[in-house]
């Protein structure tokens, strides 16, 4: 970047860390190589048992010019991502910050591209495209929003027409701080939804890049891929929702009826799940939180959706008309 450090604000990458030795290395040498010259590097280690640590601190090693900007903050014990993310926010000197997940990689403009942008706008959020890799397979990670309005992109992101990553996005940190925005830290799943449409409420402006800067990995060893039996992590997820359906349904009609639009598309989901899992308690949660949902929205189910009303009702005869067979179809579609 030919502007001087001066007239550059400090900017924070926040990196959560856990157990990514096969990965960690080229995401922080992606970081690294940063065209915008004035950063802070900031890694959480929540208490990685693998060779994660050793392998980032060999990196930092090639870059003796970077050392004074590059800090390894760590947790004591175990506290998962939603605390790291949080723990990171509070502790970042940055008048922006952005958010890199460990086992991804950017291009070497992403920090300076996303700062142009907010110059040229004057934007509290800046987000860019995204470049999903599935093995040798890419493609462009959900939908982006590019060219809708603040409004716009507020219902699409409540409702999950498009993605509330945190990656991607460049913030800046008063809208966090000013606002008393804080991550879930008991809630181990979704911690995203928890917080980044929150952060989308409270900013005055947004700003798209449409350039595809951020890569990222899907990893199906990750938490998001490990639902399938577990109940802490099923019951985990029904309490991001319930946050998010607490924040916005008292935010206007129009976010109300975005979140009854949510409701319908996640819950069907967990419905899946609790009936896979045979836990009839979560079961029963998604079937209330069904029934708060205004009828006209539940076509959103199939063209059958008042035969499946009724049928939720009937927790046995749902374990016999929908079979894993069924179950396994639906999740190889998400």
């Amino acid at each position: 970047m030919t502007t001087d450090n001066f007239n550059c604000p400090l900017i924070s990458i926040l990196v959560p860390i856990y157990n990514v030795e096969p990965y960690i290395e080229q995401c922080a040498r992606s970081l690294f190589a940063q065209t915008y010259p004035n950063i802070e590097f900031l890694f959480l280690d929540d208490c990685s048992t693998d060779h994660t640590i050793e392998i980032l601190n060999r990196v930092i090693g090639d870059y003796p010019s970077l050392q004074s900007r590059i800090q390894i903050l760590r947790h004591e014990r175990n506290l998962g991502n939603a605390a790291s993310r949080d723990d990171m926010i509070e502790y970042c000197k940055g008048e922006f910050f952005i958010h890199v997940d460990s086992d991804d990689w950017v291009e070497p403009d992403m920090t300076e591209s996303l700062y142009r942008r907010q110059l040229e706008t004057n934007a509290d959020i800046v987000s860019a495209r995204v470049m999903a890799h599935n093995g040798d397979r890419q493609y462009e990670f959900c939908d982006s929003g590019i060219n809708l309005s603040r409004e716009d992109t507020l219902l699409a992101m409540v409702s999950h027409r498009i993605s509330y990553s945190a990656f991607r996005r460049l913030y800046r940190t008063s809208v966090i701080k000013d606002n008393g925005i804080r991550y879930y830290r008991d809630i181990r799943i979704h911690d995203d939804l928890q917080t980044i449409p929150r952060i989308f409420y409270y900013a005055k402006s947004i700003a798209w890049l449409d350039a595809f800067v951020y890569h990222y990995r899907v990893n199906r060893s990750s938490i998001s891929f490990r639902l399938m039996h577990n109940y802490d992590l099923q019951n985990a997820r029904l309490n991001a929702i319930r946050k998010h359906i607490e924040f916005f349904s008292d935010k206007g009609d129009a976010l109300r009826d975005a979140v009854q639009k949510f409701i319908m598309k996640e819950i069907t989901w967990s419905n899946w799940l609790a009936l896979a899992g045979k836990h009839r308690d979560l079961y029963d949660e998604t079937i209330r939180l069904f029934d708060s949902v205004d009828s006209r929205h539940w076509h959103m189910i199939g063209w059958n959706h008042w035969f499946k009303r009724w049928l939720d009702h009937h927790y046995h005869l749902s374990r016999l008309v929908f079979p894993i067979r069924d179950y396994r179809q639906n999740m190889q579609r998400r």
